[in-house]
């Protein structure tokens, strides 16, 4: 049976799939459980995962010494290992973002992104702590002028209420 992409062509598979039963279940995951994943294929899907880790401090007593250890985690997650990859990226709160990354560049982490929350995170919204729409926008730009390299979490519903 050829699937194409389209609901009714899965579904169409599906429904041709045999019912799976509790001992057709438990005979699958005990095959799975005696299966080894190969050691070439192991240690690439945790550096995958590595590379996919956004490092993350968001608190309000977050200081710079605090971002500096943080990116220095970032930039060698296992200082005893250096095959160990970067991180995915760091994120802050908009007014630590000069500090990591400034910080990034100095020790090697030129590559690593630097995530900003800007927007009424983690509430959501603006009324509850206070912000209007024109207080959020400029802590957007403050991001942008910090660093060219920042990525920013926009949540839109908040910006414009959608």
């Amino acid at each position: 049976m050829l699937i194409d992409g389209s609901e009714k062509s899965l579904r169409d598979f599906l429904s041709d799939l045999p019912p799976v039963d509790q001992v057709g279940a438990d005979s699958r995951a005990a095959m799975l459980a005696t299966r080894s994943i190969k050691t070439k294929s192991k240690a690439w899907a945790i550096d995958m995962a590595i590379r996919m880790v956004d490092l993350t401090t968001l608190e309000g007593a977050d200081t710079p010494g605090k971002v500096k250890a943080l990116c220095s985690k970032a930039v060698r997650p296992d200082p005893t290992d250096l095959s160990v990859p970067s991180v995915g990226a760091i994120c802050v709160y908009n007014d630590m973002v000069k500090v990591a990354r400034t910080e990034l560049d100095l020790i090697g982490g030129k590559e690593i992104p630097v995530a900003a929350v800007s927007t009424a995170f983690p509430s959501g919204s603006l009324k509850s702590c206070g912000w209007s729409q024109l207080s959020c926008a400029q802590r957007i730009l403050y991001c942008l002028f910090d660093s060219a390299k920042t990525s920013m979490l926009l949540e839109t519903s908040t910006l414009f209420g959608n």
